[in-house]
């Protein structure tokens, strides 16, 4: 009996697999013309014999939400891509994802179960794709890897294929919604074989992926500048442009069609087809803000001029401004709120489960952050920042975080507000309490 039972469980595990595999190829065949229609895919490999000659690691910058089937369209072989918890939490999504034999990764926190699911499916002779940053790019520039990567891929002991995908953060970076359509390239970088991962130590092997893993996308497109059509290329730049060049407000930027404008002082800048920002007042004094970027890109070797900026260049300074602005709010003041907005809903769940749901005003101070209800009189939420973790931005737009044992989000009253504010001021007074920078 127990063999019979034992022969059914192989039985079904084949027929599951066997399924799997033939759903995986049947959506990679109808995504590969939708790809290159909408990005126009150019690949670059030395040698295509190295995808296919056995499983291995695939390593990737991370600058677009496309790039995991961007990287699928050309991968013959099964792949099986870390993802998102997130994109398990909704039965459609969760169905999807498993059909494409997609693995769950919390942001934020080491998982065992995960890291368990990545080593029997190595064993089982599958590919896996990983974004070793942990989630994508802000400005187009490659993210810090997260810690343990190397020690991770030595224990999976298959050979690494490093990727460089160029061009999709133009195209369909995190700040947007839509596509805008243009060239996307992905090119093979560094190849690792086991052998060659062995002779190196940890240390070395981590600095090693993220040489091989370096991108930045706005340097990259200086020497292409390549085009890219939208209808309204501009539209929710205000999700990471939330300190106005001139006048220094925050939280008044406004997109719309091609520009970014100011409601506080209506300067604007305008958001052009290759991805920079165009001031639009040369004849009059140049902001300081503009000035600090001039310094950023003098640093960085790069054309000074006060007409032309790029993301990175403007959100760099930004950060500084932010950052000083907060040191001398908190000299001022020392009981007073540094930072505050309206309408934020708070949700708190556990195990999955909503057990609070709290719409107020959001307060952030040095050593914490609090939540005032406005449909309960006197009600509030107190989180002190060293008692939170994995403080990072979902879908775009929703905080989320860990408090306790308990995961909590912040939803923001609509889709162009900037919660990357809030990451950053999490990220300045704790941070280890907060991941994406």
């Amino acid at each position: 009996m127990a063999s019979f039972l034992l022969f059914l469980k192989k039985a079904f595990l084949f027929i599951k697999t066997a399924f799997l595999l033939h759903a995986y190829h049947l959506c990679r065949a109808l995504v590969i013309p939708l790809m290159n229609f909408m990005f126009r895919l150019d690949m670059t490999f030395p040698d295509r014999n190295i995808l296919y000659a056995s499983n291995a690691i695939i390593l990737a910058n991370h600058t677009s939400n496309w790039d995991p089937i961007l990287l699928g369209t050309f991968i013959k072989r099964k792949v099986s891509f870390i993802a998102s918890d997130t994109h398990f939490r909704t039965p459609y999504l969760r169905n999807v994802m498993r059909l494409l034999s997609a693995i769950p990764k919390t942001k934020g926190k080491n998982d065992i179960k995960n890291l368990r699911t990545m080593i029997d499916r190595a064993r089982r002779g599958e590919s896996l794709a990983i974004f070793p940053e942990g989630q994508s790019s802000w400005d187009g520039k490659t993210i810090s890897l997260v810690k343990g990567t190397a020690k991770l891929i030595r224990l999976l002991s298959l050979p690494v294929l490093c990727f460089s995908i160029e061009g999709s953060y133009f195209a369909s970076s995190r700040w947007m919604r839509g596509i805008r359509k243009g060239r996307v390239r992905i090119t093979l970088r560094r190849y690792f074989d086991v052998e060659t991962q062995k002779s190196m130590n940890l240390e070395t092997f981590e600095k090693e992926l993220a040489s091989a893993l370096q991108y930045n996308a706005c340097t990259h497109q200086e020497l292409y500048n390549q085009p890219y059509k939208g209808l309204f290329p501009a539209e929710y730049l205000e999700r990471i442009l939330f300190v106005c060049p001139n006048c220094l407000s925050q939280d008044h930027m406004k997109s719309r069609h091609t520009r970014l404008i100011c409601k506080n002082c209506s300067h604007y800048l305008t958001y052009d087809r290759t991805g920079a920002l165009l001031y639009s007042h040369p004849e009059e004094i140049i902001p300081a803000l503009i000035q600090s970027m001039q310094k950023i890109m003098s640093s960085n070797d790069s054309a000074v001029t006060h007409l032309r900026l790029s993301i990175p260049d403007y959100m760099e300074a930004q950060r500084r401004y932010f950052e000083t602005f907060l040191k001398q709010k908190k000299e001022m003041a020392l009981d007073a709120s540094l930072i505050s907005s309206e309408n934020l809903t708070l949700i708190q769940y556990r195990h999955n489960k909503n057990i609070l749901r709290l719409s107020g005003h959001l307060y952030g101070y040095a050593d914490q952050i609090i939540i005032h209800s406005k449909d309960f009189n006197n009600y509030s939420r107190t989180f002190p920042l060293k008692d939170i973790s994995g403080f990072n931005i979902q879908k775009n737009e929703i905080a989320e975080f860990f408090y306790k044992t308990d995961r909590y989000q912040l939803r923001p009253p609509g889709p162009r507000f900037s919660m990357l504010r809030w990451l950053l001021f999490i990220h300045y007074f704790s941070p280890k309490s907060a991941s994406g920078l």
